[in-house]
């Protein structure tokens, strides 16, 4: 029997979805994962990587900025209130943070999404992820920015959320599948608050509880063969 042809459009949609992985062969770590999370896309796409700043989830629109410098002044950017920034240049807080660079009296994103992260800074400067922890603000490491970059480009405005969870639990489909499902949820409260100077106040506190929520339930699977779940 002969082998059908691959439609056009079907060849078209799987050369688009080539593209837009043409920097990303493979999950890319650059360090022992101590801290695992997950940034998924409204559009099914999940993206792994290491934790660090707050041990907190968060949710929003997924930007972008491409500056070699200027990392404090990007989250520090009032502007940048209630989204989730990607930043492309690869190696991100090799000069620490300081009181100077503050573009505003606290970092607004919802968190910061980096290839590489670099704790060692300059003395007199607080690293990057002891800044972001003092405010609450949680990031992850490890991603392939510019990939990314180019799924957002391709797509158009995306939203997304980011979840933490344990070591073990990095890369499950499962997890990942949930991540990609919270930005599509309805019932999610609104991430207006009416205190302005705590954005999202209430989506933060919904979001850890469905964090929580999350790893309570797969180490219940995990424990019970019956339910089919393997986190080995």
């Amino acid at each position: 029997m002969a082998k059908r042809k691959p439609s056009a459009n079907g060849g078209a949609a799987l050369l688009a979805e080539a593209q837009l992985h043409l920097y990303s062969s493979g999950p890319y770590s650059y360090a022992p994962m101590s801290r695992a999370a997950v940034l998924g896309l409204e559009d099914g796409s999940a993206w792994w990587g290491e934790a660090f700043g707050d041990a907190s989830a968060a949710w929003g629109e997924v930007v972008f900025n491409t500056a070699m410098t200027g990392y404090q002044e990007i989250a520090s950017d009032a502007s940048y209130n209630g989204q989730i920034v990607v930043l492309t240049y690869p190696l991100i807080g090799n000069y620490g943070t300081f009181d100077r660079a503050s573009e505003s009296r606290r970092p607004w994103v919802e968190a910061l999404v980096v290839r590489e992260l670099d704790t060692t800074c300059r003395d007199g400067t607080l690293d990057l992820d002891a800044y972001l922890r003092q405010y609450g603000v949680p990031g992850i490491a490890g991603v392939d920015t510019r990939a990314l970059v180019r799924r957002l480009r391709a797509k158009g405005t995306l939203r997304g959320a980011l979840l933490q969870v344990p070591p073990h639990l990095a890369h499950d489909p499962g997890v990942a599948q949930e991540a990609t499902c919270v930005p599509c949820d309805s019932s999610r409260p609104s991430t207006q608050s009416a205190d302005d100077t705590s954005p999202n106040a209430v989506s933060r506190e919904w979001l850890n509880a469905y964090e929580r929520g999350l790893g309570e339930r797969y180490s219940l699977h995990a424990s019970d063969p019956h339910m089919g779940w393997d986190d080995s």
